[in-house]
């Protein structure tokens, strides 16, 4: 059995200066608009600053998060606060499917709500879409609440996720098993 001084041994513990020193921005890219996008995972500060600003611009912060994430081909940031506007005029879907590759990046969720499924599923019924708006805001809410703790946001994202995904394999179980 080793010791605790064999064990600190084997293991390269970092000093202040290398945890400063080290790169660890990250890139992601997406197929969009007929090209390709890159993005970078953002640092402390710009999520502080990002979170900050959810308080009182949270109907923005789709469109925020993308524009401070963008970057070129070798990695240097290419959005800025005046684009804002801008993409409030690109199609939705594909701003949403970007930030949901973004906010995955930057370790907010592993998987994304697909909205559009549920609106497909609620068809043309506006009781079924008037409720789905309700729950995307309270989820929205959360979010906003959970602001950067991950643990909060995988409580708040993740877990109804697999819960709900539980259920339906469990009703696709229990409805293979019936007999006529």
């Amino acid at each position: 059995m080793m010791t605790d001084n064999q064990v600190a041994a084997t293991k390269k513990y970092l000093t202040i200066d290398e945890i400063l020193a080290a790169d660890d921005t990250t890139y992601a890219e997406a197929e969009a608009w007929g090209g390709v996008l890159r993005f970078r995972t953002l640092d402390a500060a710009t999520m502080i600053k990002f979170s900050e600003e959810n308080k009182t611009s949270e109907k923005t912060a789709g469109i925020r998060i993308l524009v401070d994430s963008l970057v070129d081909a070798d990695g240097k940031p290419i959005g800025t606060p005046a684009m804002r506007g801008q993409f409030m005029k690109k199609n939705a879907r594909v701003i949403s499917d970007l930030v949901g590759v973004i906010m995955r990046m930057n370790g907010f969720s592993k998987e994304g709500v697909d909205v559009s499924a549920q609106i497909k599923a609620a068809g043309g019924d506006k009781e079924k879409l008037d409720a789905l708006v309700e729950e995307l805001r309270g989820l929205a809410l959360q979010i906003e609440q959970a602001g950067t703790d991950k643990t909060k946001l995988e409580a708040v994202v993740i877990a109804p996720i697999e819960k709900r995904r539980e259920a339906e394999r469990e009703a696709r179980k229990n409805d293979s098993g019936k007999t006529d």
